[in-house]
């Protein structure tokens, strides 16, 4: 199958190899045309294509957009046409000045017209400029602040001025043109003439004129080292560069501490010198002073603080010390043989007086003391010493738990704890038939009873008790039916059949019988019928036979009808005939029989016990009573006769009254650590609280009869009063009373600095709180006050300051007290004693001047104190009757400074605010990333301002900074105008650099080929643009309407141009 030729297409063309079927042709368009349609066209199997062609239409861009302060050259938007775009006076292109249109749009984005910028302004060394009004000069001696706007346009003035002490060479206003260039250059800042500075202390300078300006050169004398910058330029009439330098002595550094001593003086500078002193107890080897020289070293080795030898302490004979070093604070231990203890401390401490604290101690024979008694036991043995043994036993019925011998140690203590005596048990009673134990403790001379159920009765022994031997004593019962006999009743009979414990009969006479007797009958205990059988008679006696105490009727017999027999009770013993037999006269005889009861021995003996009754006989019962001081520890306290003639089995002890606590204890504070109730032998302790001590013994013993011994009424708490404390050797003690709780102050004088508690309270123990101070000279104090002949030292109220008094005759010559100033030295001068004489006044005054005049009234003296010191006294002093002073002479005291930058002062001291007189040097520590420059120190200063810090501390930078910048923080420079960078080593350019330019100098750009200007802005042409064009493009010109070509001499036809 084949298809047609392709159709041609306007302004395109079509390509095809083969017209058969899968084979395409592909259609494109010429320049300036964009194809709309499918770009190929396949051939189908029904031999058409499978669309249309496509067709071709003219490439066209947007219309041209206008741009403010500017125009565009051309309107034509159609393929391959070029725009261009110029400004208008004033203003300058940033963008492409052409647009041509292309495939996809237009070559570039459009272009902007922005204000004519000449950049920053010519820089002046030494001065800056102001912005102005053109033709509007600010007044005279007024100060305008620079604006800091960096953008400077078009009719832009700026106005140059100098900095102070310098002058400016010509007054320079310089304009921003149309071109984008400044219209001139700009002036000179030169420096004017200075003022000769003053000398340095202890140095001196050299003035220099050269071309360049004034310079003055400094140095110092021997023993000074100069601080600051050696050289100053003169800047100006008032100005010198940097500030002046000074003289400072010679530093020999920290000698270092005194190990064990204190050491006191100036700064470690030429021509100051150090004092050492040793702590107490520690012994200076060596000099006490050294001098720093004008070679910065010291004139000798600073000494060395040996401790004091207390030598081997002197001891009895029986006590020995354990230790071998012997010097200050070295301490060794104090023993005594076995068996013997140590009265006295046990650890001495060699003392800095060089004497060793303990006091004479002795050895004493060791005493364990009175063993501790045991309940229900005592102690054998009446030794206590050393090596003594006590043995412990125990009462009748408890056993020894623990070891029963006890041995005194040599330290005074028995070797272990007392034992103890527990009570003895019995093993549970057995239980019986028919019955039941009474009785719940088993435990030594308990008892139980063993009790038959109702209709039983008890047969052996109904009591048990347990013995000392764990065992019961007696022989278990047995419970047997409790049956009476059958009661017989001739010529009658019994109705009722029981006859068991219990049961009751009733008896009845046959006819013609009378009964003679109880009418019925009870069956009890141990078969007997109460009370008692009858008798059915008939012959004489009318009435019953007579009642016989503790006797039962048993009924008649047959032989003797008349006759009745009579039956004892249980318990009770038959004394005469049985049988009482009925008389001729109708009476029953007298009886002639008697129940007697059962006799018991003599009731038991308990001891400390009396008992009470005096018939043993059976029921009788007896109770025992204890003695006085003793009650009763079981729990019944009688015993009954029972009907076999033996007393009950119950035990009954008496045992000590044991020792209540007193109630109303009248003695205040006393403390009693006890039960409520104490056993005989037994103690309780006696104690007083915190704050009060113990006037008696500390143990009471119960004693018989509930009493104590000792009495407590005997002891009392008493307040504990500690000792008068010891004086303190150069320092004073506050406080007179010295009981429990009080307080006393410890305060040092001037010069000294305590170590140790400065408050010590009493305490319960009767000593004092903490350590016992010791005043020192303190390493920032001044030491002892200088001793002055002939005068004696006065206390004042300040503890800062001491005062002269001369002796008789004398005069004091000189102030009448030193201050202890904060650097650790006395004031001065020092004052003299000198003999009264004429009115001979001093010639000088230190660190000031005297003038004498001449006073209608006599001499008159008149002093005056250098720059930096104030007078202390009177600045006129009179000669008065041409022997004596109106006054003492004043002294010159040093004024002060405030707290140098950054001073802290010492909270925790007690010591007063800190002054800073004038010369006081002070050492100046530099923050992190500084270094200390020259001496490291700062000075007070005469007129009472301190040297600048920035002469001590400069800041460390380790790699150098470039330009000119000077290292303002650790690695981090201050850079000057136009340079930036952690080194200064990147210039600026506020406006950037265009084109392609590299900035390499502050506002300086390096331009590419092509280009020129402060911003490498403005093309550069070779061949000069004419007819008005201007150079827009490296070789390229925008021409002036109708002109063309590369440098615009071409005259062109029409405005439009077809490419």
């Amino acid at each position: 199958v084949e298809c047609s030729v392709p159709k041609q297409i306007a302004s395109g063309k079509v390509v095809y190899r083969k017209l058969q079927f899968g084979h395409s042709a592909t259609y494109s368009c010429r320049r300036g045309y964009r194809l709309k349609g499918p770009q190929a066209l396949r051939c189908l199997a029904n031999g058409e294509w499978h669309s249309d062609p496509p067709a071709c239409v003219q490439i066209s861009c947007s219309p041209p957009q206008p741009i403010e302060n500017g125009f565009v050259e051309g309107q034509d938007h159609s393929f391959g046409v070029t725009i261009f775009y110029s400004c208008f006076p004033g203003f300058q292109l940033l963008g492409q000045d052409h647009l041509t249109c292309e495939e996809f749009g237009w070559s570039s984005s459009v272009p902007v017209c922005v204000p004519s910028d000449c950049g920053l302004p010519p820089h002046v060394d030494f001065g800056d400029y102001i912005r102005v009004t053109e033709y509007d000069p600010p007044p005279k001696d007024s100060v305008t602040a620079p604006v800091p706007d960096l953008n400077f346009l078009h009719q832009t003035v700026i106005e140059y001025r100098c900095h102070p002490g310098y002058n400016i060479s010509s007054r320079t206003r310089l304009v921003c043109q149309e071109d984008g260039r400044w219209n001139g250059t700009a002036p000179s800042c030169l420096p004017a003439e200075c003022e000769t500075p003053p000398s340095p202390e202890h140095g001196r300078l050299k003035v220099t004129d050269s071309s360049l300006g004034s310079v003055v050169r400094y140095s110092c004398e021997d023993g000074y080292q100069l601080v600051g910058e050696p050289v100053r330029r003169c800047l100006s009439g008032q100005l010198w560069t940097s500030d002046a330098p000074v003289c400072r002595p010679v530093s020999c550094g920290d000698p270092g501490a005194v190990a064990n001593g204190t050491s006191h003086g100036g700064e470690f500078v030429y021509p100051e010198v150090f004092h050492f002193e040793c702590n107490p107890g520690f012994v200076l080897r060596g000099s006490d002073t050294i001098a720093c020289q004008a070679d910065g070293r010291w004139n000798g080795l600073k000494p060395v603080c040996d401790p004091v030898s207390c030598g081997p302490p002197k001891l009895p004979d029986d006590v020995t010390s354990e230790g071998k070093d012997y010097t200050y604070n070295s301490e060794i231990t104090l023993t005594c043989p076995p068996g013997f203890l140590l009265k006295g401390t046990s650890r001495s401490v060699c003392q800095a007086d060089g004497s060793w604290s303990h006091e004479t101690p002795h050895c004493v024979p060791a005493l364990c003391g009175k063993p501790s008694p045991v309940t229900h036991g005592n102690v054998l043995g009446s030794q206590f010493g050393y090596n003594s043994r006590v043995k412990y036993e125990c009462d009748e019925g408890y056993r020894l738990s623990g070891d029963a011998t006890l041995v005194c140690q040599s330290d005074g203590l028995w070797d272990k704890a007392p034992p103890r005596c527990d009570i003895i048990s019995c093993d549970p009673p057995e239980d019986i038939s028919h019955g039941f134990v009474n009785g719940s403790g088993f435990n030594y001379n308990d008892v139980v009873e063993y009790v038959c159920f109702h209709g039983y009765q008890v047969v052996g022994d109904p009591v048990l008790r347990c013995s000392s031997q764990g065992v019961w004593v007696g022989s278990v019962p047995r419970c047997q039916p409790c049956v009476c006999p059958p009661p017989e009743l001739q010529f009658g009979r019994v109705i009722g059949d029981g006859r068991a414990c219990g049961n009751q009969v009733q008896f009845l006479c046959d006819g013609g019988y009378r009964r003679l007797g109880p009418a019925q009958a009870l069956c009890e205990r141990e078969g007997v019928w109460s009370p008692g059988v009858p008798v059915c008679s008939r012959g004489r006696c009318s009435v019953a036979p007579p009642v016989v105490q503790s006797a039962v009727l048993q009924g008649g017999t047959a032989p003797f009808p008349d006759t009745v027999t009579y039956r004892c009770r249980l318990g009770y013993l038959l004394k005469g005939s049985p049988h009482l037999s009925c008389g001729r006269d109708g009476r029953w005889a007298e009886p002639r029989l008697r129940c007697e009861p059962v006799s018991c021995e003599k009731p038991p003996i308990v001891a400390h016990a009396e008992a009470e009754g005096d018939v043993f006989t059976f029921p009788s019962r007896i109770t025992y009573r204890c003695e006085d001081g003793y009650e009763l520890a079981t729990q019944t306290s009688s015993l009954s006769c029972q009907s076999d003639g033996t007393w009950s089995k119950h035990i009954i002890q008496c045992r000590p009254t044991p020792c209540r606590l007193p109630g109303n204890i009248s003695t205040p504070h006393l403390v009693i650590s006890a039960k409520e109730l104490t056993p005989v032998g037994g103690t309780i302790t006696l104690s007083c609280p915190p704050g009060f001590y113990l006037q008696g013994a500390a143990l009471a013993e119960c004693q018989t009869g509930g009493v104590w011994a000792p009495d407590i009424v005997s002891v009392s708490c008493e307040v504990v009063v500690c000792e008068k404390p010891p004086p303190l050797l150069h320092g004073v003690v506050e406080g007179d009373s010295y009981n429990y709780r009080d307080f006393i102050l410890y305060s040092c004088l001037p010069g000294f600095e305590m170590k140790g508690d400065s408050v010590q309270t009493c305490q319960g123990d009767g000593a004092w709180s903490g350590a016992q101070p010791v005043c020192v000279v303190s390493v920032h104090s001044c030491g002892p006050a200088p001793s002055v002949k002939n005068a004696q030292l006065q206390a004042t109220g300040d503890l800062t300051s001491i005062g002269y008094l001369c002796g008789a005759g004398l005069q004091l010559v000189g102030p009448k007290t030193l201050t202890c100033l904060s650097n650790g030295s006395w004031s001065t001068p020092v004052p003299t004693c000198e003999t009264v004489r004429g009115c001979e006044g001093p010639e000088q005054l230190l660190h000031g001047k005297v003038q004498e005049h001449s006073l209608n009234t006599g001499r008159a003296l008149e002093f005056q104190c250098d720059k930096g010191y104030g007078l202390v006294g009177e600045r006129l002093v009179v000669c008065m009757g041409g022997h004596a002073w109106s006054s003492s002479f004043p002294t010159c005291r040093a004024k002060s400074c405030p707290p140098p930058p950054g001073w802290k002062e010492d909270i925790s001291s007690n010591r007063s605010q800190q002054e800073f007189p004038v010369g006081r040097s002070i050492r100046v520590t530099c923050p992190r990333g500084q270094q200390v420059k020259g001496s490291g120190t700062i000075t007070c200063r005469p007129d009472q301002t301190w040297s600048p810090l920035g002469s001590v501390c400069e800041t460390v930078c380790w790699l150098q900074c470039h330009n000119g910048g000077v290292c303002q923080r650790p690695n981090i420079c201050a850079c000057p105008e136009g340079w930036m960078g952690r080194l200064c080593e990147e210039p600026i350019c506020i406006l950037p650099c265009l084109n392609g330019g590299r900035c390499v100098a502050p506002y300086q750009c390096e331009c590419p080929t092509g280009w020129t200007g402060t911003r490498c802005h403005t093309a550069v042409c070779s061949s000069p643009c004419l007819n008005g064009g201007r150079c827009i493009r490296p070789n390229r010109c925008s021409c002036s309407p109708g002109w063309s070509g590369h440098n615009c001499s071409r005259k062109r036809k029409s405005v439009y141009y077809h490419f």
